[in-house]
């Protein structure tokens, strides 16, 4: 079994603790400014897939707007607690059990595809990232569109907390590199991060920059845009500059927009 296996096991871990621990977490109707603003532009009755879609917070809430919904997550507690919300909000969603980074859909199979909540940088690595945003771009239809949020590890308030995580790992880091063990973890702008409970399953985090994330971008064909989150949502001032989330806004062209 593979260091890389094992480091999506860990996850896996982690969200089935999380889900079974605190189940209330998974519960809330919260949905942040720059989500709500672009979930409004989305047309009535559109099909949305809501990839790593966690204990269904998104997803029920766009169902309860009656666009068809399906959300992935490959927790498969984290689908039952999703089930679970659905029914209790009296909405229609489904909910199916899945690896981002290969989804189980057929090309141009929905109108819209969301990954929300920071999910991005629960995955184990740029390779995984690059995945799924290649994935979620296959599965869209003509003029659909993609939407995610996630963290830019050089964002000025991130770059200092990363760079004082980064010095404090940096012997065991050149030990593990002497003695050819695995580097998960070590790089910088990725970690693991604590839990709450005796057995000490952590959770992992894997942030990008705006660039690597154009890079990605790049490679899915779709038109698209990247701003910090107070530019998309048009907020001035000097602070504006130093939002530590980015937006990902895309587009697949129609027939109609191509040469």
């Amino acid at each position: 079994m593979s260091q890389k296996f094992n480091l999506k096991d860990t996850v896996r871990e982690y969200f089935k603790w999380k889900v079974e621990h605190n189940p209330n977490r998974y519960i809330r109707d919260e949905i942040i400014p720059c989500e709500r603003k672009y979930f409004e532009s989305i047309p009535a009755g559109s099909k949305v897939l809501d990839v790593c879609c966690g204990g269904g917070r998104t997803a029920v809430f766009l169902a309860k707007k009656e666009y068809e919904v399906v959300g992935l997550d490959f927790v498969e507690e984290m689908c039952r607690k999703a089930s679970e919300n659905a029914r209790e909000k009296y909405v229609k969603a489904e909910f199916v059990i899945g690896d981002a980074t290969e989804l189980p859909f057929k090309d141009q199979s929905f109108d819209y595809a969301i990954c929300v909540g920071n999910s991005l940088n629960n995955l184990t690595s740029s390779l995984e990232i690059k995945l799924v945003l290649l994935e979620m771009a296959r599965v869209l239809k003509e003029d659909g569109g993609i939407f995610t949020v996630t963290q830019d590890k050089f964002s000025p308030i991130r770059f200092i907390r990363e760079m004082h995580r980064f010095v404090g790992i940096l012997p065991k880091r050149v030990w593990r590199i002497m003695t050819g063990g695995s580097c998960d973890g070590l790089h910088f702008g990725e970690g693991f991060y604590g839990s709450d409970n005796r057995h000490s399953i952590k959770g992992f985090v894997h942030n990008t920059s705006k660039y690597e994330l154009k890079r990605y971008m790049q490679t899915t064909g779709l038109d698209f845009q990247i701003q910090n989150k107070k530019e998309y949502m048009r907020e001035k001032g000097f602070s504006s500059k130093f939002s530590p989330s980015h937006i990902i806004t895309g587009h697949k062209k129609g027939r109609a927009g191509r040469d």
